[in-house]
């Protein structure tokens, strides 16, 4: 479910974790006057900590999304150790379509988006989120190559350390 969608301008909304933010700084800074930044610009190092939470998705010429790099975190919380490991095509219908909703509206925007709400599984607990989606050129700068997604499972993970206590 989508609680909350966002498209943001030049003024950034309040984020959920400080990484969103400061990823969202960083995506300002390499986009500078284009309109998307080049991928080969992004600084994965800045993001060291939270390279789990990422996720890189390739806009296909025919509307379709293709899994570039899929981060742990990500997988452990989504996935929840499928062998398939591929974001893009979850073998569970309502990730996948909740997942591809996000995309798509991402993908049309051309811009970046803050999408907030909880992923529920068909047969597991809700997973609340939070995601920042950023664009990235692809091998034309005017075209929408890639989507950086970002997200930030943290309410979640603050509740399953308190259910260990």
């Amino acid at each position: 479910m989508i609680e909350n969608m966002l498209k943001i301008n030049a003024e950034r909304p309040k984020f959920q974790a400080l990484f969103q933010a400061n990823l969202f700084d960083h995506w300002m800074e390499i986009k500078g006057s284009s309109l998307f930044p080049k991928k080969q610009d992004f600084r994965p190092q800045k993001f060291s900590k939270v390279l789990g939470q990422l996720a890189i998705v390739t806009t296909n010429q025919d509307g379709t999304f293709s899994d570039r790099l899929t981060g742990s975190t990500i997988c452990d919380t989504l996935l929840m150790g499928q062998r398939e490991q591929k974001l893009t095509v979850s073998s569970d219908l309502n990730i996948n379509s909740l997942l591809h909703t996000m995309l798509d509206e991402a993908r049309d925007a051309a811009e970046p988006m803050y999408f907030t709400g909880s992923f529920t599984p068909v047969s597991r607990p809700s997973v609340e989120y939070s995601l920042l989606t950023t664009p990235f050129c692809g091998s034309d700068e005017n075209s929408l190559g890639y989507l950086l997604l970002a997200f930030d499972f943290t309410k979640q993970a603050h509740e399953e350390l308190f259910a260990i206590s």
